[in-house]
């Protein structure tokens, strides 16, 4: 059976991990947010919901004394919250109603309980979402709500070639993130049109891409582990944010335990369009237990993680230690936030500023289609190529005049006469001309294709 109301499962489950924390002495933790530092004698936990993204919760204990009972409250934020969102495909008085959506339990194919089948198409006006797997046809298509980037695909089949519309309401839509079908922010437009037959992609992209690389995937005991952090804004503002990590361990407990981080900066202020590149260098303690380990990383405001990103790595026995390593302890050797090694970003004491940049596509490899960002910080005429390895041009994706500010585009893997290009790696170029001689802009890029 479809699970219909989203927001009070989110209630439901928030409601049967308080109770089973009221009943144990550790404090109350959700998505290391710390609820309550009391270690006993918490009663009555309600909870109610404070928008998509957040419930209220409130108990009584007796941290100031056994015969003072006081009443707490405090907000907890949900980290992309399961959501679903109805769409109303109407034409010559016909009319459909598709749903798409996520849950924690959401796949890219068929998920038994969450999504809905639908019949083929068979009738001179249809629509239904588009999965690559069995049974493809689908009323209700919801994804995983971890991922960066989701797409939905939606089919229209149109024999009369009639003139319809898509309706929505961004009310619906969760408080984080960038929807768009096609090239139409779902935020500040409600409906479109179309004519004949149409296949239509819905993409949320996070409104801050984090994603981590790091130097090696083992590392000895008493030596270093780097990585690369790159948090990528991609809303039309600028966007404040702090940056937090810890490490979970081979015995899958958390180091440090919340609310404390092994490292957190900020705030940091992003330009629209623009990315933060910082490098960090921890020390690996020589005491560090052999295995495996995962880094976590996240961004958000206090209290409000907004997006998370991890990498695996492994800690092996070394040979040898030295003095300085036996003192590490997973200490911060070297911050690449503290030498600006923020490209396109600013202070959070600078004033906003827009940045002529071309972003790395997304996702990179990818399958079916990718999204490409740029932003200009004049007025510009603006050429958006796809080329092969052999320098071939492939695709022109933008070719016109656009004012300053921020612009994504999809290249759905096709060539200019709409033909599919084999698997591979792509180059995608931007140029970008003033027309005054000076503050001309080119940029290239690679993005792997995989069929």
């Amino acid at each position: 059976m479809k699970k219909q109301n989203k927001g009070g499962l989110i209630l439901m489950r928030l409601v049967m991990i308080l109770a089973i924390l009221a009943l144990t002495s550790m404090p109350w933790q959700l998505n290391g947010v710390l609820i309550c530092t009391e270690v006993g004698g918490r009663e009555s936990p309600q909870i109610v919901s404070d928008g998509p993204d957040g419930a209220i919760v409130t108990w009584m204990d007796y941290r100031i004394g056994e015969d003072n009972q006081s009443i707490y409250a405090q907000r907890i934020p949900i980290l992309r919250s399961e959501f679903s969102v109805p769409v109303v495909v109407e034409c010559n008085g016909m009319s459909y109603i598709r749903t798409f959506g996520t849950d924690p339990y959401g796949t890219d194919g068929y998920d038994s309980g969450l999504d809905i089948t639908c019949p083929p198409p068979g009738f001179t006006f249809y629509t239904y979402f588009y999965i690559n797997t069995v049974p493809y046809y689908l009323d209700t298509d919801i994804r995983s709500c971890e991922d960066s980037q989701i797409t939905w695909t939606l089919k229209i089949v149109n024999a009369h070639q009639c003139t319809g519309t898509i309706t929505w309401d961004p009310n619906d839509l969760t408080a984080h993130g960038i929807f768009y079908i096609n090239d139409v922010d779902m935020r500040t437009e409600s409906s479109i049109t179309f004519e004949g037959d149409q296949t239509l992609y819905i993409t949320y992209i996070e409104e801050i891409i984090l994603t981590l690389e790091p130097d090696a995937t083992s590392v000895v005991q008493g030596g270093i582990l780097g990585y690369w952090v790159y948090a990528t804004n991609n809303t039309n503002e600028p966007k404040t944010f702090h940056y937090y990590t810890n490490v979970t361990l081979p015995n899958s407990s958390t180091y440090p335990s919340p609310p404390n981080w092994l490292f957190s900066y900020g705030p940091v202020t992003v330009s629209s369009g623009a990315a933060v590149n910082a490098h960090l260098v921890h020390g690996v303690p020589n005491t560090a237990p052999i295995g495996d380990y995962t880094y976590n990383a996240f961004i958000g405001l206090p209290g409000d993680i907004w997006n998370k990103a991890h990498f695996d790595f492994m800690v092996i026995t070394a040979k040898t230690f030295t003095s300085r390593n036996h003192e590490t302890n997973w200490k911060v050797i070297e911050n690449g936030f503290d030498r600006s090694a923020i490209n396109g970003a600013m202070s959070s004491n600078t004033s906003s500023t827009l940045f002529t940049s071309l972003g790395q596509s997304y996702p990179n490899p990818f399958k079916g289609s990718t999204i490409i960002s740029y932003s200009l910080a004049t007025v510009n005429h603006v050429k958006l190529e796809i080329y092969d390895v052999a320098g071939n041009l492939i695709e022109t994706l933008v070719d016109e005049k656009k004012a300053p500010g921020y612009y994504i585009v999809r290249w759905d893997g096709k060539d200019s006469a709409g033909m599919e290009v084999t698997s591979g790696v792509y180059f995608y170029k931007i140029q970008a001309h003033t027309g005054l001689g000076t503050g001309d802009y080119t940029e290239t890029r690679k993005m792997i294709l995989l069929r």
